[in-house]
């Protein structure tokens, strides 16, 4: 990580929690939330930034059972540390691009660095994507059906955001089903779509554009054929991905039962979280700031009322995206410092010798 990237990083933390305060400053009563503060249970916020750690911890499992299993190269020793490299570096760089897009390229940059083939990386983070996706929509998708009466009751004036959130996760859900079983139609579809949007001048090259298509449907189809391969290894994958959803999503109660709230069970809460990360997701926004907080109080508001909506928004996005961002952003720097500074020792070592 060069100077100039140091500081441009620096700069979006501080633009995004600019916005944020902005925002809060809209939604909180200060005196009020010092009042509320007096009364917050500590245990509850420890517990939740406990869940966080275990959410991260999760999806280094996840990453190490792949990397055993697709590459053989890499000693069984080394994986845990590699794993957790990868998640934690990969977690900052997806909190500060939009659509989380800045993580996947530099997790394969760090495999690579650890003798991890392309083909191979590749195939690791399409993996570990794709469980993650098609647990979170499906986990959604279903507590949405269980809760719908609840959802509907509570959360009328909204049910057409909410819709539109479901039905672009849908969507992509279905992408995946057809890029595992159908793959030739992807890459029909995607031919199509590549002469329209050149028809209309949308893209310069049609032929660049159909390649980059069909690298991406590849890439996928090798992902997919890595889980296909070891159904055992995939289902544990699965289990443990809707542990992780659950952690994360889960935070929200322990905020619930920390401002000394009660009376609503912890299914309605993560359901309504999970169906605000659908509906935010798809934001192209870094670390969805400014569509989380409202969309917070808009899905959340009638579990935590009025009275408690702003610090509950407060504690959750700073436990669920600040501390992430600033833990793996230390953890990122540190590990950028200590690998400059080896590769000083390995040049001096070089003139040397």
């Amino acid at each position: 990580m060069t100077k100039q990237q140091k500081w441009i990083n620096f700069t979006i933390m501080l633009i995004l929690f600019g916005v944020t305060v902005f925002i809060l400053k809209k939604q909180i009563n200060v005196n009020q939330m010092m009042t509320i503060a007096q009364t917050v249970k500590v245990g509850y916020i420890l517990g939740a930034i406990g869940m966080m750690f275990g959410f991260w911890g999760l999806e280094s499992l996840m990453i190490g059972l792949l990397l055993d299993h697709v590459d053989d190269k890499v000693e069984r020793k080394h994986i845990p540390w590699i794993a957790i490299k990868t998640t934690l570096i990969g977690q900052y760089y997806s909190n500060i691009t939009p659509f989380a897009s800045g993580g996947q390229p530099i997790q394969l940059l760090l495999l690579r660095k650890h003798k991890v083939s392309t083909s191979n990386g590749t195939a690791i983070l399409v993996g570990k994507f794709l469980v993650f996706q098609i647990t979170v929509t499906l986990y959604a998708l279903f507590l949405s059906l269980f809760n719908f009466r609840y959802i509907f009751n509570e959360m009328s004036l909204i049910t057409g955001f909410l819709a539109l959130g479901l039905v672009i996760n849908t969507l992509g859900l279905s992408l995946i089903i057809f890029l595992a079983f159908k793959p030739s139609w992807i890459k029909y579809l995607g031919k199509k779509m590549n002469t329209l949007l050149s028809h209309v001048k949308l893209i310069k090259s049609r032929e660049k554009s159909e390649r980059k298509w069909v690298r991406f449907v590849e890439e996928y189809q090798q992902g997919i054929e890595k889980l296909k391969s070891d159904p055992k290894k995939t289902l544990i994958l699965f289990a443990l991905s809707i542990l992780q959803v659950t952690l994360f999503f889960g935070i929200t109660y322990v905020i619930y039962r920390a401002l000394n709230l009660s009376g609503i069970s912890p299914v309605k809460v993560i359901t309504l979280q999970a169906i605000l990360y659908m509906c935010v997701s798809f934001m192209p926004i870094p670390g969805t700031v400014g569509a989380s907080e409202v969309g917070f109080s808009m899905v959340l508001g009638s579990v935590f009322t009025t009275h408690f909506v702003g610090v509950a928004m407060l504690l959750w996005r700073l436990i669920s995206y600040y501390f992430g961002l600033l833990f793996c952003g230390i953890f990122t720097l540190i590990i950028s410092i200590r690998e400059q500074r080896r590769h000083k020792r390995e040049a001096v070592s070089e003139l040397t010798s």
